[in-house]
């Protein structure tokens, strides 16, 4: 059996960011956050001249305060010139440039500023007060540890500082030479070890986070290229949706209205005739219209659930009535194939649309009959916990797996290459899921290549029994409340007139003819008798549509009168505004049975024949 195949999206790996761009964003950081070091800087030195202000000589502290507010100084007005450089991050070989010297000048001013802090040792020497003396070199100590925390995410910076730093300082503990001075200089070259020791593991995170950032810059900034193409896409496809439904309005509109002046004229014709031989003929030509029409139709069919147009009337019903209808449909076409058709009825009720529901059995069934070469089709029902299912069995060609999702899309068909018009345009199975989804049933699929498939639809239980219709009413004769009405009919192509004043004075209407609303006014001015109902063309000549002429009719006779229109155009917005204004409308062709139907039930809402009939 068959089964869906899940299609997965191929995966798309992280885009890797160039290492001049980490390097970049590492002098960047560097940077940024150098004014705060510098202030904190500023401070321990002022704090510690205020605190040395009388244990050392003045001027020495004072020179040694001044090269370090001076470099700190200087780095500030630095970062703020830095500033001004702010397109870095852009790959390009002179801003990668211009970042390297940004790095060097930060690395020689990092040692420069270090020695500045090592000369403490040199220039703040109190051989008199230890304690005193211990104070500045804790204070130098912990200068490296701020800054293998602070310069951590560019090593040469924080190497150049400490460097610069602790040599000065360890040059004076080993000039002084006792062995308390090299005892404090080795505890000031293991603390300087460890600390490096800890912003070189500190340097990996902030390398490893700062290209994580990037890389989800990247992906973000990918993602949403990805979101544009698919808003493009889906622009795209919206017109090309659009185009499509305007292709097909089109190119069935001038199918439509020969077609529906053939089937007037056919309908006429057949009424006429009383040979056998002829009426086989007539019958034939009856026949190809009607294939045409059922063409016509799918198409009509698609563009009204673009529109929006079809509304589900779900009630509850007995689906033995459907079931027999489809069995009389469909029984001679399986007979003339060779194939055993064979309906099992069912007394259940259902809660659905009746309308639509027979649309899509009809869909299956035929589907079925017309891929199955031998064999037979089942159309039965299956009880359930959670309704009925309807299912379609057949023996035929079934269905490969990778076509499982394919079927319901539009114009899609398995084994017509030539696009046979008898075996339809393949609009079947995506008018069957958009009905079935519009009546809130589930279509399900079983198929296996070579042996056969299942089609099934879900439907709820209706409520109570309904009684099938008697045979007495759906042998009943046509209705003929027609008799004597006075039809206007506008239309602008005279063939199309000719067939409908021949088939309505078949019906005993009385008939005026016109080409437009201004002709059917001036020829409603010669009788005395107020029109009983409007057929009317929806495209007639001058931009003129069977709406404005209707209302024109409607202003001369100061009068609303009940209308049909009959139309060729399938674009959406055709079918709102006529669902807008309250008329009936009919597609071409049109079936003369149908034709009457309409005129029928328009009089009826208007109130203008008896109801009862």
């Amino acid at each position: 059996m068959a089964s869906q195949t899940e299609i997965r999206p191929p995966f798309v790996a992280p885009p890797q960011v160039p290492a001049d761009v980490v390097f970049a964003e590492q002098v960047k950081v560097l940077f940024v956050s150098h004014p705060y070091g510098a202030f904190g800087a500023i401070v321990v030195v002022l704090f510690i001249t205020i605190a040395l202000w009388s244990k050392v000589a003045l001027l020495p502290l004072l020179i040694w305060a001044g090269l370090v507010i001076g470099i700190e100084i200087f780095g500030l007005y630095h970062h703020y010139e830095y500033n001004s450089f702010r397109h870095f991050r852009i790959a390009a070989p002179p801003e990668i440039t211009e970042t390297k010297r940004w790095s060097r000048d930060y690395v020689i001013a990092a040692g420069i500023a270090g020695f500045f802090w090592g000369l403490a040792a040199f220039l703040l020497d109190i051989p008199d007060s230890p304690r005193y003396q211990m104070v500045v070199i804790l204070t130098l100590c912990l200068c490296i540890s701020f800054c293998a925390v602070a310069l951590a995410i560019h090593l040469p910076a924080l190497l150049s500082f400490t460097i610069g730093l602790v040599v000065p300082v360890i040059a004076k503990l080993v000039i002084v030479g006792d062995r308390v001075s090299y005892i404090i200089a080795f505890g000031i070259l293991l603390w300087t070890i460890m600390s490096m020791g800890v912003a070189n593991r500190l340097n990996r995170v902030l390398i490893r986070s700062l290209r994580l950032r990037l890389e989800n810059e990247a992906l973000t900034k990918q993602f949403q290229q990805l979101v544009d193409q698919l808003t493009i896409r889906t622009q795209e496809a919206e017109r090309a949706n659009q185009a499509k439904t305007r292709f097909l309005a089109a190119a069935s509109h001038d199918l439509r209205q020969p077609m529906h002046a053939i089937g007037l004229f056919v309908g006429t014709l057949r009424a006429k005739i009383h040979y056998p031989e002829v009426r086989q003929i007539v019958d034939k030509i009856q026949a190809s219209v009607i294939a045409m029409e059922a063409l016509f139709f799918d198409l009509l069919d698609i563009s009204r659930l673009d529109a929006g147009t079809i509304v589900a009337n779900v009630r509850s019903f007995s689906i033995a009535e459907l079931l027999d209808r489809i069995a009389l449909e469909f029984g001679p076409q399986a007979q003339d194939k060779g194939i055993l058709l064979r309906v099992v009825s069912s007394r259940a009720t259902v809660m659905s649309d009746p309308v639509l529901l027979n649309r899509v059995i009809n869909n299956l069934v035929s589907n079925a009959i017309r891929y199955t070469r031998d064999g037979r089709v089942l159309l039965g029902c299956r009880r359930t916990r959670e309704g009925l299912r309807v299912e379609v069995h057949d023996t035929g060609i079934g269905i490969a797996a990778e076509h499982m999702n394919d079927i319901f899309q539009e114009f899609f068909q398995l084994q017509n290459p030539e696009r046979d018009r008898s075996k339809g345009l393949g609009l079947g199975l995506s008018i069957v899921q958009r009905h079935a989804v519009l009546m809130g049933h589930r279509i399900h699929v079983k198929s296996t290549p070579g042996k056969g498939s299942c089609f099934a639809v879900s439907l709820p239980f209706g409520e109570g029994l309904v009684d099938a219709p008697s045979a007495a009413s759906a042998s009943r004769p046509p209705p003929q409340e027609l008799n004597g009405a006075f039809v206007v009919v506008i239309d602008d192509e005279a063939d199309v007139r000719a067939g409908m004043e021949s088939l309505l004075r078949e019906w005993q209407c009385l008939v005026i003819t016109a080409s437009c609303g201004d002709d059917a006014v001036k020829q409603l001015r010669r009788h005395e008798r107020t029109p009983d109902l409007i057929v009317s063309d929806y495209q007639l000549l001058n931009g003129e549509t069977g709406l404005d002429a209707i209302r024109l009719v409607h202003q001369s006779l100061q009068l609303t009168i009940p209308a049909v229109l009959i139309t060729g155009d399938v674009r959406p917005d055709r079918l709102r505004e006529a669902n807008n204004q309250g008329i009936a409308l009919l597609h071409k062709p049109v079936e003369p049975d149908k034709l009457q139907s309409a005129m029928v039930e328009a009089l009826r809402q208007a109130n203008h024949l008896n109801p009862s009939l």
